[in-house]
């Protein structure tokens, strides 16, 4: 049959055609010339079945129900229980029965729906439309029935933004961010599951939790020194401080696996201080964690793009509310909570619908912890390099190393490769491993003829060359240019103009446009846009070339003279976010102080015209007239 005018030119090739009914064509989708082709299969296929999920309902009526329970709620069988875990597990069954009988769970069907802009006049053209098609082909009266089609639904989808949508941007933000991120397929719902190679789905949640523990799982763990006892019993909190706390927690985080909301704790902070008050300062004096807020739900995040092995998924861990809120009140009284925090950690990965059983961490700290970041800064304060002129660079867990190494003696030198061994031994020490497989070396030299040097060893692995580095989102080039980074963002931002696209053909307004281009796209253009501020015009020209595209859509005007105006160009801010940090360098309590020159009349001792300008650092080459400082010491010159 045909599938473009008279002309065949898509195949359908198998070797089960018995399988399938005779194919049919339907008229084309959207602005393409070819015939849509429908092959149904001869076997009746079982329709998938929807996804389940439990859920509170709530409403104003229930919040209000709620709130009488607290507020009649005796909590005396809390405060009479013998010991900190009875308290705490007593606690639990009151709120847990608080809202089950409140706000009780009901289980919730999610299958796929029409659009928001669907509507039955619309599906009546549709028919008519399909139905002119199959009878009659492309002839005037269908291409007028198409054409009536796409007025309806631009139509539509015009009126639904302005009379629906379009308000929430002042009145409701987050609301309005939640229209446009669904329109864009940029929210939770539209994850895929998880899923492993040859595991069944059920399954998927035990294999992932048995895999995320072993890397918390060693012999040697929680060698902590033992804590002298105390007699003394002081107060860990006042039932002011919780009640601030509960109060400022976003009631929008998702809960560990006590199953009691954020916005419980925070509406509630009122009824349940006092006695959450308790339980901290009897935690804290008799120096027991309750193991409920030692447990964590994993929630697999993806790796890469389609992930298949357990190695492509990545845990990200949902802890007790409550254990965080404790968190916060010891941070400055560590040691009697730290060793009965740390210990009998648990963990589950929820994945599907499905939960794993337990499984003990025996290592690390949690993540997602109020102390676990100053916990780790402490751990990774003790690395150290061999040679005082190695320079160490730390950034949570990545580690930087560099050296000078001169070119006559490069081929010789082991300065390197002491330093990757040092490295290597205090891993060892703190019961960690360097990974040589996600490290790699770059080597910055402008000889003519770049010495050999001898292969890296870290982790047991030769370390890979590379000729462009990543580090914290900045592409380092060994030749010190800017065009591996500024290619980088450019195909980012231009991928990023399909979301513009996207909501114009929704009916979205030029001025909520911007909007969404100023904060989704543009920032990834100007990501660490003061370092390559002395770019070359052709490298501003191709950063510039998105931004007016963007502006084009937006306005749907292809003329440029038009709508380069409506916003400052990346340039203008480049070189505006330059002078400021240059001026914040100038205060002596800043960490990059010593980099920055004094003015004339500092270097030379005498008042001239321009003595408040800053010297200019002394330059031979143009890769040190490109840079930073260089750039910017003469942009804040040109501001005086």
């Amino acid at each position: 049959m045909s599938t473009r005018a008279d002309s065949v030119l898509d195949l359908i090739i198998t070797n089960v055609h018995n399988q399938y009914q005779t194919p049919t064509t339907i008229a084309p989708l959207g602005a393409s010339d070819h015939n849509c082709v429908i092959w149904k299969p001869q076997i009746h296929q079982n329709h998938c079945e929807p996804s389940r999920t439990r859920h509170r309902l709530v409403t104003q009526e229930r919040k209000d129900a709620l709130g009488l329970c607290m507020a009649i709620t005796d909590w005396s069988s809390v405060y009479s229980a013998s010991t900190v875990e009875d308290k705490v597990t007593t606690f639990y069954d009151i709120i847990q029965t608080m809202l089950d009988t409140c706000i009780p769970f009901r289980r919730k069907k999610t299958r796929n729906v029409d659009k928001y802009w669907m509507t039955d006049t619309i599906k009546s053209a549709l028919q008519k439309r399909q139905a002119v098609y199959l009878k009659y082909g492309k002839t005037e009266r269908w291409k007028k029935l198409r054409n009536h089609v796409q007025t309806l639904i631009r139509k539509q989808k015009r009126f639904y933004y302005n009379r629906c949508i379009g308000s929430l941007k002042k009145q409701n933000p987050r609301d309005w961010w939640n229209f446009v991120n669904n329109e864009l397929g940029r929210t939770q719902r539209s994850k895929r599951k998880v899923t492993l190679t040859n595991i069944p789905e059920k399954q998927v949640a035990d294999h992932l939790n048995n895999f995320f523990g072993e890397a918390m799982s060693v012999s040697n763990t929680f060698a902590l020194f033992p804590l002298p006892p105390t007699d003394d019993s002081y107060d860990l909190c006042s039932i002011g401080q919780v009640k601030t706390l509960l109060k400022n927690l976003n009631p929008r985080q998702a809960c560990g696996p006590d199953g009691v909301p954020n916005w419980v704790l925070s509406q509630f902070c009122e009824d349940l201080s006092p006695v959450i008050c308790h339980l901290m300062n009897t935690s804290y004096n008799t120096g027991i964690m309750p193991s409920a807020w030692k447990t964590a739900n994993i929630c697999p995040v993806p790796k890469t793009t389609h992930p298949t092995c357990k190695k492509d998924w990545r845990p990200i861990s949902l802890i007790s509310t409550l254990g965080k809120v404790q968190e916060r009140l010891v941070l400055n009284k560590l040691f009697p909570i730290m060793k009965p925090w740390i210990k009998d950690q648990k963990q589950r990965v929820a994945a599907n619908g499905e939960f794993s059983s337990w499984h003990d961490v025996t290592s690390g700290v949690p993540q997602g912890g109020v102390l676990s970041p100053y916990l780790f800064l402490v751990y990774m304060s003790s690395r150290t390099v061999k040679h005082e002129t190695t320079t160490n660079i730390g950034y949570a867990d990545d580690i930087g190393l560099s050296r000078c190494i001169p070119c006559i003696t490069a081929e010789s030198d082991t300065t390197m490769q002491e330093e990757a061994t040092h490295l290597d031994s205090w891993a060892t020490q703190n019961n960690m491993t360097m990974n040589g497989d996600k490290s790699y070396e770059l080597r910055i030299c402008f000889a003519r003829i770049p010495p050999d040097l001898p292969p890296l060893t870290l982790g047991g692995k030769e370390v890979t060359v590379v000729t462009c580095a990543p580090y914290l989102g900045f592409k380092i080039s060994s030749n010190l240019k800017y065009d591996s980074h500024i290619s980088h963002v450019t195909g980012k931002g231009s991928q990023r103009l399909h979301f513009l696209r996207l909501l114009a053909k929704g009916g979205m307004p030029a001025e909520d446009l911007t909007t969404v281009y100023t904060t989704l796209i543009r920032p990834v253009l100007e990501y660490a846009n003061v370092v390559y501020v002395g770019c070359t015009i052709s490298q501003s020209n191709t950063l510039e070339a998105v931004q007016k595209r963007a502006m084009r859509i937006i306005h749907r005007n292809s003329d440029a003279s038009c709508t380069t105006t409506l916003l400052p160009t990346l340039r203008s801010r480049r070189e505006e976010a330059a002078v400021t940090l240059l001026n914040q360098m100038r205060a002596s309590d800043h960490p990059l102080h010593y980099m920055v020159t004094g003015n004339r009349q500092q270097q030379t001792g005498r008042t001239l015209r321009n003595c408040n300008q800053l010297t200019l650092p002394a330059c031979r080459t143009e890769r040190l007239r490109k840079s930073f400082l260089y750039q910017a010491t003469s942009l804040y010159n040109k501001t005086l």
